[in-house]
């Protein structure tokens, strides 16, 4: 299994690559609405052949993200989502 670390850093290249390469100005990295509303559009499908193409299982997220997987665990700030076999 990869770093989580590895897996959000592509999970995010696919976000970017759906939604468009919008940056934040002068901020240089991509703003969190256009990440969360990516990945909010993806379906369970999509999240297992992520899982299967990155050999990865779960999904680390804000707590505002709701997305179409099984939550493993969360806090105020951030959900663990679980990537079904």
């Amino acid at each position: 299994m990869k770093p989580i670390a590895v897996a959000t850093w592509k999970f995010g290249q696919i976000a970017v690559k759906a939604a468009g390469p919008i940056l934040a100005k002068g901020g240089g990295v991509i703003p969190h609405i256009v990440n969360k509303t990516a990945w909010e559009k993806f379906s369970r499908e999509r999240w297992l052949a992520i899982g299967r193409q990155y050999n990865v299982t779960q999904v680390l997220a804000r707590s505002d993200y709701i997305l179409d997987l099984p939550v493993a665990a969360e806090n105020a700030s951030l959900r663990l989502y679980r990537i079904p076999e």
